[in-house]
């Protein structure tokens, strides 16, 4: 009865996880209009280029008394 189970559960999640992934996934817009800003405002440089040569990252500690 438990395989039975098991199995039903893993067909179900087998069928229906992969269409709620990909409705998820695909956007509802067309995405040529922003595609195109990025490439005209940033072209072919790699995000490694708009980061300085040293960085100070700030944090802070939640947990300290």
């Amino acid at each position: 009865m438990v395989a039975l189970i098991g199995t039903f559960i893993g067909s179900v999640l087998g069928l229906g996880l992969p269409s709620i992934y990909n409705a998820l996934n695909n956007s509802l817009y067309d995405r040529k209009a922003i595609e195109g800003l990025m490439d005209t405002l940033i072209g072919t440089k790699n995000i490694s280029a708009a980061m300085p040569d040293e960085l100070l990252i700030v944090a802070y500690d939640y947990n300290s008394k």
